[in-house]
């Protein structure tokens, strides 16, 4: 039974999570009791736990993102994440990404492939595609961002792109100009994405300018494994 203190939307997200995982072979408990955790996590009880083999799965749902306290939950994060095998994911109902059992660390690239293929943006800078260019850059940007969240037991993987940039920022992760050379790249990629006619001058600036910013941030973070 869940939560009467749950709004109807938590509710049925809470129930759709648990029939999802249990369609993926995970053995699901809604409303655990303490009795029903592997581990102690002081007075927090999640809304659902899910296990498969020697894995498991802490959930929290909420309806929005917004206004939550992301260092409380980073830190019953880093106390499940402390328990081999086991992740926090915290659930919303504006979640960027639909598929509860992706966004794991192992779901993105190693770090070593996302300089590889940062070597093909610069293959088509140098060739003039600009367009293509700032989708595919992007595209490896989001991938580390994510990818570093999770690492970090930062559980905002899932966020709206521009609140998972100010998540980061404001816990240090990237510098201010960083971020805001981060805001003006998404604003002129996602004019580019929505079909929208951007004049792109013939030296690619933004990008050039973006692309060396996100080469040097991705070595800074591989620097720190």
């Amino acid at each position: 039974m869940i939560t009467t203190n749950k709004s109807l939307q938590e509710q049925q997200k809470i129930k759709s999570t648990a029939q999802q995982l249990q369609e993926h072979g995970y053995k699901v408990v809604t409303e655990p009791s303490k009795s029903d955790l592997p581990f102690n996590l002081g007075g927090y009880l999640p809304d659902l736990i899910a296990t498969k083999d020697d894995r498991g799965i802490v959930f929290e749902v909420k309806t929005t993102f917004k206004r939550l306290s992301v260092d409380r939950l980073q830190n019953i994060a880093e106390q499940v994440a402390s328990h081999q095998g086991w992740r926090f994911v915290l659930i919303t109902l504006d979640d960027e990404n639909e598929e509860n059992l992706q966004l794991e660390e192992k779901d993105f690239p190693y770090w070593q492939e996302l300089e590889s293929r940062l070597l093909k943006v610069d293959t088509l800078i140098q060739e003039s595609f600009f367009e293509p260019a700032t989708l595919f850059l992007w595209s490896i940007l989001e991938a580390a961002l994510r990818k570093k969240a999770i690492i970090e037991n930062i559980p905002i993987e899932r966020f709206p792109v521009n609140y998972l940039l100010d998540h980061l920022y404001s816990r240090g992760e990237i510098s201010i100009d960083q971020f805001e050379i981060f805001k003006d790249f998404l604003k002129f990629r996602n004019k580019i994405a929505h079909g929208i006619m951007t004049p792109i001058d013939a030296t690619g600036e933004i990008l050039i300018l973006a692309n060396h910013t996100i080469n040097s941030l991705i070595q800074e973070w591989i620097s720190t494994i």
